[in-house]
């Protein structure tokens, strides 16, 4: 590899100095907007993720440690099939190239981000073991359908040479 300049250059591929690369994501508003969403997006998860243990035990549905911890593994899988699911939504609509794609994919982040934090909240007023699950479930998948879209975003908002630092 040589250096050249501020850029390495090897046979195939183009990169940006770290520091360089690191003031660029700064100056770039639409990067730095998707960063502190999915930012706020993980904090969502981890707080539900980190009070659903607790409240499963000691809330009014009283689990052992083992069912709670078995429930949450439980909803876990789906949240898998969630971020599969995101991926093939959005290629269906029309993928995540160019400004249009780019937009499909923060109308998607928007809409999921909308319905599914106040789905959160309220499986927490459902009393019922089963009728908590399902509705665990289910929002965890459809909240995690939010990251594929968002990996696209992040990847169409940067220029090619920065992509590796912005992910």
């Amino acid at each position: 590899q040589l250096a050249s300049g501020n850029t390495v250059v090897d046979d195939k591929h183009k990169h940006a100095h770290p520091w360089d690369a690191v003031k660029r994501l700064a100056k770039n508003q639409l990067f730095m907007c998707l960063v502190v969403g999915m930012g706020t997006f993980i904090l969502i998860i981890g707080g539900a993720a980190t009070v659903q243990q607790p409240m499963l035990r000691f809330g009014p549905w009283k689990m052992s440690q083992t069912e709670a911890a078995s429930l949450m593994g439980i909803s876990a899988v789906p949240s898998v099939i969630g971020s599969v699911i995101g991926g093939m939504v959005l290629d269906k609509f029309g993928g995540s190239a160019g400004r249009r794609g780019l937009f499909r994919c923060c109308r998607h982040l928007f809409m999921m981000g909308a319905i599914c934090t106040p789905l959160i909240v309220a499986s927490y007023f459902v009393y019922n073991t089963w009728g908590y699950a399902a509705m665990s479930v289910v929002t965890m998948m459809a909240f995690l359908t939010v990251m594929a879209p968002s990996s696209a975003a992040i990847l169409t908002s940067v220029d090619k040479d920065i992509r590796t630092y912005a992910m």
